[in-house]
């Protein structure tokens, strides 16, 4: 399971790279915008327009810096391994699905693997692998999830 766990990591980490480059360029061409807008006779539509470009510009700065923060701490889960529990970082199998805990991505298709979901820790489902070891069961809407391994 371990070469499947690089192949999700790279895969994840790809993702998180990619997002991060695409608000970057929306971030500029936000701002790029904001510097273009022409003073019209219309007075206040100038304002407006360059205002309007400015908010969408502070947004994607926002966006951009979560991201980044997401890139940090995924890439500081990443590092270790091996985990025995359930903590952010850990590939986990149960009959169902194959779980990591880390980036809130959702369903991810892994190139020449399987299909994974990306849980965030702090998602009420993360919650519940949080700390389980193999062999444990959760309980998840009404439903009982046997962890069958973790990495």
């Amino acid at each position: 399971m371990l070469s499947l766990k690089q192949n999700v990591i790279a895969h994840l980490r790809t993702i998180l790279v990619n997002k991060l480059e695409v608000i970057h360029k929306a971030m500029e061409e936000a701002q790029l915008a904001a510097n273009q807008e022409e003073k019209s006779s219309a007075g206040d539509k100038y304002e407006t327009g360059r205002a309007m470009s400015q908010n969408l510009r502070d947004l994607n700065a926002r966006q951009f810096e979560e991201a980044k923060l997401a890139l940090v701490a995924f890439d500081k889960a990443a590092q270790n391994q091996a985990y025995k529990t359930g903590e952010s970082g850990a590939l986990i199998k149960t009959a169902e699905f194959l779980y990591f805990l880390g980036p809130g991505l959702g369903k991810v298709s892994i190139p020449e693997g399987p299909e994974i979901i990306s849980l965030s820790p702090i998602a009420p489902l993360g919650k519940l692998f949080l700390g389980k070891k193999k062999g444990q069961t959760i309980e998840f809407q009404k439903r009982k999830i046997e962890i069958l391994e973790i990495e």
